[in-house]
């Protein structure tokens, strides 16, 4: 993927995230995603590949893209991540002007800090706008979705009638909706390493974004 350049520490933001327990009393799902194995799954969620493959049926350990797993979320945490203070981010200062609407209202609507999102169009592409952007990995568009990753959590911005990979509003929403359903608001570092299965990629943007971790 296209990082950009590497940025120093950056230990303040706009926006905070939830830092009240939260109490999750059912199961969710997950969509396998090209790369992804149970036990990197099951790492993720914090529970074991035995309790998956029993809330699956699973006779073994093969899972394939699109297949949707239960994942176990009846545990009580507490987000370890935190706001550093009310001072504009990296990724709130360098992102244009123009997007901050969207991250804005993508980030509410999926209920992702829209710093969050800003960050990772920074590492993914450097804010890109235009163009059909495709990495030697088959990492398409301003977010750097792989295809099938697409074609599971793609989603149509507002006034538009079919998600496309290349158009920056829908990748900035279709961004918010994988985050969400991988579980950000709970946890927001396993949301992100689904992102990008990479724990200094994790990191980068949470210090892009103003959050201390």
């Amino acid at each position: 993927m296209n990082r950009g350049s590497r940025f120093a520490l950056v230990t303040v933001g706009l926006s905070a995230l939830t830092l009240t327990p939260v109490t999750a009393f059912a199961n969710t799902t997950h969509t396998v995603k090209s790369g992804e194995t149970l036990w990197g799954i099951a790492r993720t969620a914090k529970t074991t590949v035995q309790k998956l493959q029993s809330l699956n049926h699973l006779k073994s350990d093969t899972i394939v893209v699109g297949q949707r797993l239960v994942i176990p979320t009846s545990t009580t945490k507490k987000s370890s991540v935190r706001p550093a203070s009310t001072h504009p981010s990296e990724a709130a200062v360098s992102a244009p002007k123009q997007l901050i609407p969207v991250y804005e209202s993508a980030g509410k609507k999926y209920h992702v800090t829209w710093t969050v999102l800003a960050a990772i169009h920074k590492l993914e592409s450097d804010f890109n706008t235009s163009g059909r952007l495709k990495n030697a990995e088959g990492a398409e568009g301003p977010m750097q979705f792989m295809p099938s990753t697409f074609a599971a959590y793609g989603v149509a911005a507002p006034g538009h009638k079919k998600p496309n990979v290349f158009n920056v509003d829908d990748a900035i929403y279709s961004t918010a909706h994988m985050l969400s359903a991988d579980g950000f608001a709970t946890n927001p570092e396993a949301a992100l390493y689904n992102y990008n299965h990479s724990k200094s990629y994790e990191n980068e943007v949470f210090q892009l974004a103003g959050i201390s971790v």
